[in-house]
């Protein structure tokens, strides 16, 4: 066993890897992006969480949507829109021709999606996806930091008081 510990040793240090942290020494990342402090060592700040993760099918749908319109090179801009909708905030998307100054970029999947810097704090640690289900389907923005959200999906409130639907009495109707 000793030397099979040799060898892995020999490989990382033949292959110019980071000496491994000793006790007392920095923090060592965990699962989740936490940073834990070794005994007699400072933390390291935790890892930020990506802005938008986009999930697959929300790549494909946007991509098929840029076929069937002709707009191969556009872009998804998703946004936040303080004090709209049912909730504190409402999502927002479109199809532009490209960034604007400020815009953070995400390319994923073969497509590229935009945020501007006022919606990236609150889209962090989100997920972009897309469901082609007949009821509740669509494009989803699936953020962590929603503490109550409207039936919708596109409205939402970080304080976690209660959201009041704007659509109450929509739907398909009666005859």
């Amino acid at each position: 066993m000793a030397m099979l510990d040799q060898r892995v040793q020999t490989n990382l240090s033949q292959a110019e890897a980071p000496a491994l942290p000793q006790a007392g020494g920095p923090a060592l990342p965990q699962a989740g992006g936490a940073m834990l402090p070794q005994a007699g060592g400072p933390a390291l700040p935790q890892a930020e969480a990506p802005m938008l993760e986009v999930s697959p099918s929300a790549a494909g749908e946007f991509d098929r949507m840029r076929a069937r319109r002709r707009r191969p090179d556009a872009v998804l801009r998703v946004r936040v829109v303080p004090e709209s909708g049912c909730g504190d905030f409402r999502y927002a998307m479109g199809i532009e021709p490209g960034p604007r100054d400020g815009d953070m970029t995400i390319e994923a999947h073969g497509v590229t999606v935009i945020v501007d810097a006022e919606s990236a704090d609150l889209l962090r640690g989100s997920r972009l996806d897309y469901s082609d289900s007949l009821m509740d389907g669509g494009f989803k923005v699936l953020n962590p930091r929603a503490r109550s959200m409207c039936g919708c999906g596109q409205s939402f409130s970080l304080t976690g008081r209660a959201i009041t639907s704007e659509h109450a009495g929509g739907g398909l109707g009666t005859r």
